[in-house]
């Protein structure tokens, strides 16, 4: 018998069209997997045990797959006809489904791409907005056993942090600038006293974002279960 080594390589581009939106509304979910979804109102899931809605504010619901299966999400809003969604829970087969249950975290066009390597799913590629990278922080949340080997742009980068400046004086708060300090980002320069609140209110604005852009996974923080 002559066996034959290889390593399996599985590239799925991350970009996708921008359709209308549907008629339906579907979820998919891996078992253990989460799914953030913006919905108000009164919720109502069936059957029990499928899947899990647990509100995080107002606004937000964290819906959750516990077994396979397909369950539907009533969601009630005043003065808003009743919204429907089906969630479809799958079992937890490997890498080619974090590959799935990742894809739809990224806006249309994303110029990143995940590699299914063996047992590895590798997130690749540069990319060309806020937006596309925060996706790919998101999906490492999601699934820290994912390697990431792509980066943001560097213009993006520099972008950010000109709007930031810019954003200090357009309110007059004094010669209070951003700078990078490798992967830190640091508010210089000197304020009027009388204009410190403003710089803090802008200081809590924009340092979220430029610590976004700045942010790297160095490593995967756990072990993807093998692909059968």
């Amino acid at each position: 018998m002559i066996g034959a080594l290889f390593t399996l390589v599985l590239a799925i581009p991350v970009a996708k069209p921008c359709p209308a939106a549907p008629n339906e509304e579907r979820v998919t979910l891996s078992t253990g997997s989460s799914h953030r979804l913006i919905a108000y109102g009164t919720l109502r899931l069936s059957p029990p045990g499928i899947a899990k809605a647990e509100r995080l504010d107002a606004r937000e619901v964290d819906l959750i797959g516990l077994q396979a299966g397909t369950a539907t999400l009533q969601i009630d809003t005043p003065g808003r006809p009743l919204r429907t969604v089906t969630i479809v829970v799958e079992k937890y087969v490997g890498c080619a489904l974090v590959v799935s249950d990742l894809t739809h975290l990224f806006p249309c066009g994303s110029t990143l791409e995940l590699r299914q390597r063996g047992d590895q799913v590798v997130l690749e590629g540069e990319a060309s907005s806020v937006a596309e990278w925060r996706a790919a922080m998101d999906a490492l949340e999601k699934h820290p056993g994912v390697v990431m080997a792509g980066h943001l742009k560097p213009t993006v980068i520099e972008q950010e942090f000109l709007a930031a400046t810019a954003a200090l004086a357009g309110a007059g708060v004094g010669r209070a600038h951003w700078t990078r300090a490798g992967d830190t980002a640091l508010l210089e320069g000197e304020v009027p006293e009388e204009r410190r609140p403003e710089l803090l209110a802008l200081e809590r604005e924009w340092r979220p974002r430029l610590e976004l852009v700045l942010r790297r996974w160095l490593e995967p923080k756990a072990q993807l279960p093998a692909s059968p």
